[in-house]
């Protein structure tokens, strides 16, 4: 935002002020693998040494005019750019219960103000329901970990003040702060089980899965969906114009007889969505740490795909069978019902 020596320069000062409506945070480890789409949006960040787990985000509510983030350029005597300050500033009200652990407030503030090896995540707009998609998400601490600055705990003096704690958690980098998708901090655990309503134990080009803990956060991104001639109900992800969506799953299902020729895996898994001509992408499938299974029985297989939508919106279907026969793979339920495991599922426009 511009200040009064700036106002009128479309270029702004070198300061960039935005509200914000959460900070999320995790411990920095010296093997983090940070993951990006084709646009350059961070799309997922796990360690190298346990490579199926997203990063735990913990998080902190600041909306409602608590919260700020700021990059400061560090310029020098010539007008080059000598580095980047990162701050981000919220305000915790005394009368706030921490969610982590059995910690009191007192104690989470204690835990915060001695922290120097974070990793920092800006969220600008929750994706509650009806909410758009449209803002974008910024973190930084990955390059060197962000520590906290400064703090103070205010009490009040009048009805209206505040009474709590205000904390800066910073960082300094030699690059800007990098774009976040906003699945990236949401992904932990997102399994999904196979909607089951009537004993359904086929993989087909129309298998529904059930998107449940995906809803809770891509909001009304997720449609429920009635299509013509078909039975049942089902949730979709929707892709706007413009969005290059990323999916990347483990798949669990206790593989039937017939998902094999000899020893060769038949099932190929693909992402679908209906346009004025329905597209199928496959995914690519990852063997280092799943290889494909080559007998009957319960194992995991890993995939990745990208879709860049380039005309009007789009009801995807993430996981869906596709040129594989036979058409059908049975998946042996119940009692072992399939599930799929998001490690990412992201969009960035």
């Amino acid at each position: 935002m511009s200040c009064n020596i700036t106002s009128g320069i479309s270029t702004g000062c070198n300061d960039q002020v935005g509200g914000i409506v959460g900070i999320h945070y995790f411990q920095w480890y010296p093997d983090l693998v940070v993951e990006k789409d084709a646009n350059g949006v961070i799309i997922r960040i796990y360690r190298e040494s346990a490579p199926m787990f997203n990063m735990h985000w913990l998080y902190v509510q600041a909306d409602n005019g608590m919260g700020s983030v700021t990059e400061t350029y560090n310029v020098g005597g010539t007008g080059n750019i000598l580095g980047f300050h990162q701050s981000a500033s919220f305000f915790i009200p005394e009368t706030a219960t921490p969610s982590v652990g059995d910690r009191n407030l007192n104690e989470f503030i204690e835990a915060i103000a001695t922290q120097n090896n974070l990793v920092i995540g800006i969220e600008t707009q929750d994706n509650g329901p009806m909410e758009s998609y449209s803002q974008k998400c910024f973190v930084f601490g990955l390059e060197r970990p962000a520590y906290c600055a400064s703090g103070s705990k205010e009490t009040g003096v009048v009805y209206g003040d505040n009474n709590g704690y205000t904390l800066e958690l910073a960082a300094d980098s030699k690059e800007p702060m990098q774009e976040i998708a906003y699945m990236a901090m949401h992904s932990y655990n997102l399994l999904e089980r196979l909607y089951d309503p009537n004993g359904v134990s086929y993989l087909t080009t129309n298998t529904i899965w059930n998107l449940d803990k995906v809803a809770s956060y891509e909001g009304a991104n997720v449609s429920l969906y009635d299509p013509p001639f078909l039975p049942l109900m089902r949730r979709n992800l929707l892709i706007q114009p413009g969005e290059t969506v990323t999916y990347e799953v483990l798949v669990t299902a206790d593989w039937s007889t017939d998902a094999f020729s000899g020893t060769t895996f038949l099932p190929q898994i693909a992402a679908t969505g209906s346009m004025t001509t329905p597209f199928y992408e496959f995914f690519v499938m990852d063997t280092s740490f799943y290889p494909i299974p080559t007998a009957p029985g319960p194992a995991i297989i890993q995939g990745k795909v990208s879709f860049t939508n380039t005309g009007s919106t789009v009801r995807s279907s993430e996981i869906v069978l596709r040129g594989t026969t036979p058409s059908g793979i049975n998946m042996n339920t119940p009692p072992f019902v399939p599930s799929i495991t998001f490690l990412t599922i992201t969009r960035s426009t």
